[in-house]
This record gives structure tokens, C-alpha cells and sequence, in this order.
């Protein structure tokens, strides 16, 4: 991954897969439920496909990853969820 904008909108994917996995925070609260809600929004809109182009990555692709962690039980640290994601991401992105 050479462009510095690749590595931004990678960043910009994985916050939203884990915000909308409820994975804002190590402690999330009640507010963060819209924050929740917007991400998975976001993951219909127009910007979303519009980034997926750029880098050369299906949209379903990304939805796949999404839905997959949603679906763990397991529990992961805040950082050790975005390694996870960032690194899925950018490896399918080389």
C-alpha cells in the first residue's frame, strides 16, 4: 500500500465496521448507540461505494468482514479489533 490515501480510507473502513459493530470504545455507553447507528448507515451510502472504488475493493467484500465480526462472541481489546480489520483490508488491497 504505497498511497498515503489508500492507508486513509482503509482507516476510515475499519473505524466504521467497528463502530458499527458497537466497538467505539472499551467502555461504550449509551451515546454511542448513534454513533452505532450511523456507521451501519454509512455502510449503504453513496461515500461508502465511492471509497470502495478508489481502492479497488468490492463494497461486499467490506460487508463480509463487517458482518463476520459482528457475528464473533468473542471479545476483542479495542486495538487488537482494528489490527484484525486494518490488516484484512489492507492485505486484499496490495
Amino acid at each position: 500500500m504505497e498511497k498515503s490515501y489508500l492507508r486513509l480510507y482503509v482507516a476510515i473502513i475499519t473505524r466504521a465496521i467497528l463502530d458499527s459493530s458497537f466497538r467505539t470504545s472499551p467502555n461504550y455507553d449509551q451515546s454511542d448507540f448513534i454513533v452505532c447507528e450511523e456507521a451501519e448507515k454509512w455502510f449503504l451510502s453513496k461515500d461508502f461505494k465511492w471509497i470502495c472504488s478508489l481502492i479497488d475493493i468490492q463494497p461486499s467484500f467490506i460487508i463480509e468482514i463487517k458482518n463476520d465480526l459482528q457475528k464473533t462472541k468473542k471479545k476483542f481489546a479495542q486495538n487488537e479489533a482494528w489490527e484484525i480489520v486494518f490488516e484484512t483490508l489492507r492485505r486484499n488491497i496490495e
